[in-house]
């Protein structure tokens, strides 16, 4: 629905259009939010409350923005039905952007008294424990409750007030203006239709006292009752609401159903040209093919980031995981392909949908793609080392491998990724103009680049980063072999070294096959089309997506201390692990 609304001027233009695309971008936000806590509750994953502070900020403003956006919908509408010759000087883009301010100083006003007296009232020992990541394991004082449910009160009963007011006084304009016609009609329609939207996001409000009352409720029946509750009453509205006022506007709904079924065709206001780097896919219509390709991709994606939620997890549970620098390093590898994954599954969504980005934010997405990228052999590379000196010097490994020393590591294989894309980056806002890092494109690191230099020095950092890596990697791995050969020959000892080997070699030759990604793609340029896009799409499956989402995994199932928990936590989904009730609680 946002590209739709992209490609066409009288959607950018336009009052009307203009609150439905903030109504988008916002119930897109929350829905990832509502994701995000989601996982969090699911899993039982403790969060420090100052960043949980962070994620409340966002979930709650956009959980108080939908119904204030709405009811200056309605606004909008009751002046163009009711006033329609002042309409263009009463709503005014400029005006629009405004009262969308209002919307957000309003949605924030709530959850940032909260998070203020949480910092200003709270002791930093407390800000800085784990707890379940709601808006109740902030609040410190307790009239904070009270003033939460009298905010929310009084801003349900001036919405309310809104709604009812201005569908009744468009409904009685249409009436009036054309009665027994099929204007009146459909004016009656839009009411009904609107007051369905409106009823389902205003539902939304309900939810913590409905989450309250269920808390009585016996714990064989509580927790189905309060997960369907969870689904109709927080998930259902913000996927329906904008989906309701999408299909009911004409102008709109051909475009939106044209984009749906072929995948946005309609490209022609991309800036730059595109490399064969930059093709996602050949643009064709949304064939049984592709349909199966896109669910491949994305499957295995989420699939195999719930594996790398789980195995979080489960280094949680357990002290020797969090102070023991192989299951530090460990953790961090999973952070970072999980990182990874989800970035890649946005590139995959943004270049199979033809989606545009603005290159400022896309430099965003890249530095987090591209830094995850570089992270992973680095990581590996400090794991063989750190393996290295606890079995050839066994008396000084825990001297020299310290949980201190690893987090230094692991600092140092972050500066050392974000040294090659932020070169990049520096580049495009320094030697660029405001128009071009200000343009739209689709979102590569390519289409960063504005200096001939710039792509021979990120292949020379690749291939110098490469050679380290290889020479680290094959050094620590056959001392490794030999110090286990010579301490117990032809024992299960010597078996048990050659098969670590050969699993780390197979773990860390799939992670440094994505080096190779951009130079294969290269060469898949001079394929003829009709061959090209499958051979891309293979490429890009085996090469870039299957070696993250097997790395981890390999790593984790090896080991015979991890591999039990992970189980158990994969089968049961932490089922075994009692919580107390009020921590379920969420906004």
């Amino acid at each position: 629905m946002l590209f739709t609304l992209r490609n066409k001027a009288i959607f950018r233009e336009t009052p009307r259009y203009i609150l439905f695309t903030h109504m988008l971008l916002n119930d897109t936000i929350h829905l990832l939010s509502a994701l995000l806590h989601y996982m969090f509750g699911s899993f039982y994953i403790m969060m420090v409350r100052a960043a949980c502070a962070c994620i409340v900020i966002l979930s709650v403003s956009t959980f108080v923005n939908a119904p204030l956006n709405l009811a200056v919908m309605s606004l909008e509408r009751y002046t163009a039905i009711c006033f329609p010759l002042r309409h263009t000087e009463l709503a005014t883009p400029t005006r629009v952007y405004a009262a969308v301010a209002m919307v957000w100083v309003l949605g924030l006003t709530d959850v940032l008294t909260d998070v203020f007296a949480f910092f200003l009232l709270a002791e930093p020992s407390f800000y800085l424990s784990s707890t379940v990541c709601t808006i109740a394991q902030l609040m410190v004082a307790p009239w904070q409750q009270g003033r939460s449910v009298a905010f929310k009160v009084l801003l349900f009963i001036i919405v309310a007030v809104v709604l009812l007011y201005t569908y009744v006084a468009i409904l009685q304009k249409a009436r009036n203006a054309s009665s027994n016609t099929s204007s009146a009609q459909k004016a009656l329609r839009t009411v009904i239709l609107h007051s369905l939207q409106l009823g389902l996001s205003l539902m939304s409000f309900l939810y913590e006292y409905i989450e309250s009352l269920l808390g009585s409720l016996p714990l064989s029946v509580y927790s189905q009752v309060r997960f369907f509750t969870f689904f109709v009453v927080l998930i259902l509205p913000r996927c329906l609401s904008s989906l309701i006022y999408g299909l009911r506007d004409d102008t709109f709904r051909p475009l939106f159903k044209q984009n749906f079924l072929y995948c946005g065709l309609l490209m022609a206001n991309m800036s730059g040209p595109l490399t064969f780097v930059d093709m996602q896919t050949i643009k064709v219509a949304f064939t049984g093919e592709k349909i199966f390709r896109t669910f491949l991709v994305l499957f295995t994606l989420l699939l195999f980031i719930y594996i790398n939620i789980v195995m979080l997890f489960t280094l949680r549970t357990k002290a020797i995981f969090r102070e023991t620098p192989r299951y530090i390093l460990f953790t961090h590898m999973l952070l970072n392909d999980t990182i990874h994954l989800l970035s890649a599954m946005l590139h995959f969504i943004l270049g199979s949908f033809y989606f545009m980005v603005v290159r400022a934010a896309c430099a965003c997405i890249v530095i987090l793609s591209t830094s995850t990228f570089v992270n992973a052999p680095l990581n590996l590379a400090v794991m063989s080392l750190e393996r290295y000196t606890a079995i050839c010097f066994p008396l000084r490994h825990s001297q020299l491998s310290t949980p201190a020393r690893v987090y230094v590591a692991v600092a140092v294989v972050w500066v050392l990724s974000l040294t090659d894309v932020l070169t990049d980056v520096f580049a495009l806002f320094l030697l660029s103009e405001p128009s071009f890092y200000l343009s739209s494109t689709v979102c590569t690191t390519a289409q960063l680049m504005v200096a001939p230099w710039q792509q021979g020095r990120s292949v020379i950092f690749k291939v110098v980063l490469f050679i380290i890596v290889a020479i680290v990697l094959l050094y620590t791995y056959v001392a490794i072999l030999q110090k286990a050969r010579k301490a117990s020959a032809n024992t299960s000892s010597a078996q048990k070294a050659l098969r670590t080997v050969i699993l780390h070699s197979l773990q860390l030759g799939l992670s440094l096959m994505s080096f190779l990604f951009e130079y294969i793609e290269s060469l898949l340029g001079s394929l003829p089309l009709s061959v090209y896009p499958q051979m891309r799409f293979f490429t890009f499956f085996v090469v870039l997506i299957l070696p993250r989402c097997l790395s981890s995994l390999i790593y984790g199932l090896r080991d015979d201390t991890f591999r039990p928990l992970f189980k158990q936590n994969f089968l049961y989904c932490g089922t075994n692990k009692v919580v107390p009730l009020v921590t379920f609680i969420k906004h």
